[in-house]
């Protein structure tokens, strides 16, 4: 039996698999709709890059500058459609993918490739949900952080000056993703030969860091923008106390599901194969201990650093995904015929199967393509492109289920500086809540947009202590000035009734 799956499923072969499917996966993926954050984030960046909105000033959201200028810069190079998204999707995979291959010594890439192949291959598992994610984005800075410590014998001033940019490349795209350079920064660290070489090239990388986190604050408190930066930094602390499903949950019961969500993760299959390709490549020590030391302690952080945010949605855990398939590539290095048989092969398996399965799903089955929005953004779409005129406006009456979608279609303005409705439902006895809700209504009142979207989806509703499903003043304001023209049971669009 062995003799014949040494035959068949050689390691050259199982790596041509999981790339060839990879690669199909990825060319299929450019045919599909963007979903979840990335209209928003698109929206949002092209506000900034091509109306010269400024954030937290003009509009109302969670993220930092990085996130803006990476979006913005997409938008700006390729536009806002959905090809330009999953392209730009496919660019940073296989970027991050090809970094990581050549970050290995050449005994070891065959195994590399393996489990890029494999990590690869669950982004795509998840049809368009991870799609241009935060988290993948940051799969191309870490993977550039290994590839600099791995490949140098030293450290030099470009290296010290890139590593520095590329942790605020971390650091500006989401705070706690600098935790994920840890590993690497030390590994660089560990190349200077003496702690005066090493002072020397902390304060360039210390330098290099700073520059653009300190160009970012210049920029907002030269437009007005810090205030409001700061109001975004008190909001943080209300959105960490939601858990799964939008619920917002006391400390003690937050506590107990960030524990509960990190033993998920720790007692999954991907942490097992994570953990298998790491000791077979400190037991055969085919890396140095250091480097094994450091791809462990990424992996540690990928177990911890979801539980900063508390929600555990799928792609917060995409790096543990990730990673924990990266490593498991090095089983293919055991020289062990039950480890071949028993593990990589059915992980060869298994992973293109459910991958060709799910990307055929979201390729050709029209009712798994409409079933996330349920064609909410181009009826939207459809909408204002007929009826609005230059000069109108658009306030979403939601948070991610399509309203954004549908007017970066239409290219219509945002009524006022709040891009969504979700804050307005929850910490309601805070008083930012308190705050933004009467700055939404003065917003209204002076500006009446001529439109508002509103959808209907239960899973991006806040539930739990200190919640409410309807802003009843709104409702009251929205009935006394705004008449329905289109509705069914997923959304509804309200116009300005003249007067």
């Amino acid at each position: 039996m062995f003799q014949w799956l040494d035959h068949i499923w050689t390691k050259r072969s199982l790596c041509a698999l999981t790339s060839v499917v990879a690669l199909l996966a990825a060319l299929a993926s450019l045919s599909w709709r963007m979903v979840q954050d990335i209209p928003i984030m698109l929206y949002l960046s092209n506000m900034v890059v091509n109306q010269g909105a400024v954030p937290y000033r003009d509009f109302f959201d969670m993220n930092l500058p990085g996130s803006y200028l990476l979006y913005g810069l997409i938008v700006k190079v390729l536009g806002a459609s959905d090809f330009a998204v999953h392209f730009s999707n496919m660019l940073f995979l296989f970027s991050a993918g090809l970094l990581l291959f050549f970050a290995c010594p050449k005994p070891l890439r065959l195994c590399a490739l393996f489990g890029v192949a494999l990590a690869t291959l669950r982004c795509y598992q998840v049809q368009a949900a991870f799609t241009l994610q935060r988290e993948l984005v940051a799969f191309l800075p870490i993977s550039a952080l290994f590839a600099l410590a791995l490949r140098s014998t030293s450290l030099n001033v470009p290296k010290s000056l890139l590593t520095g940019l590329l942790l605020a490349g971390l650091a500006l795209i989401k705070p706690q993703f600098l935790l994920y350079g840890l590993p690497q920064f030390v590994l660089l660290m560990m190349l200077c030969p003496d702690w005066r070489n090493r002072i020397y090239h902390l304060v360039i990388i210390g330098a290099a860091f700073s520059v653009p986190v300190l160009l970012c604050v210049v920029w907002l408190v030269r437009n007005g923008a810090w205030p409001y930066f700061l109001e975004t930094v008190r909001y943080w602390g209300l959105y960490g106390q939601m858990t799964f499903y939008c619920r917002f949950v006391t400390p003690d019961e937050r506590i107990v599901h960030t524990l509960r969500g990190i033993w998920k993760m720790a007692g999954s299959p991907y942490a097992v194969v994570a953990v298998l390709g790491l000791l077979v490549i400190w037991v055969k020590r085919l890396l140095p201990r250091s480097v094994c030391i450091a791809f462990a302690a990424l992996f540690l952080l990928t177990l911890l650093i979801p539980a900063a945010s508390g929600q555990f949605w799928s792609y917060h855990r995409m790096p543990f995904y990730y990673f924990a398939l990266f490593l498991s590539g090095f089983l293919l290095s055991s020289g062990n015929r039950l480890i071949m048989s028993c593990v990589c092969i059915p992980m060869a398996c298994l992973w293109t199967g459910l991958a060709a399965h799910k990307v055929h799903q979201e390729t050709f089955v029209a009712s798994a393509i409409s079933v996330w929005k349920r064609d909410v953004p181009d009826i939207f779409a459809a909408y204002l492109n007929e009826h609005a005129q230059p000069g109108d406006t658009a306030q979403p009456i939601d948070w991610a289920s399509g309203s954004l979608h549908g007017m970066l279609m239409a290219d219509v303005p945002l009524a006022t500086r709040f891009p969504y409705s979700f804050y307005f439902l929850h910490s309601l006895s805070h008083p930012l809540i308190q705050k933004i809700r009467r700055e939404f209504l003065d917003s209204l009142d002076e500006k009446k947009p001529r439109f508002l979207l509103e959808c209907f989806e239960s899973i991006f509703t806040p539930n739990g202590i200190d919640t409410e499903k309807h802003f009843q003043a709104f409702e009251d304001w929205r009935d006394a000035h705004y008449h329905i023209v289109q509705e069914n049971e997923h959304y509804r669009i309200w116009e300005l009734t003249p007067r």
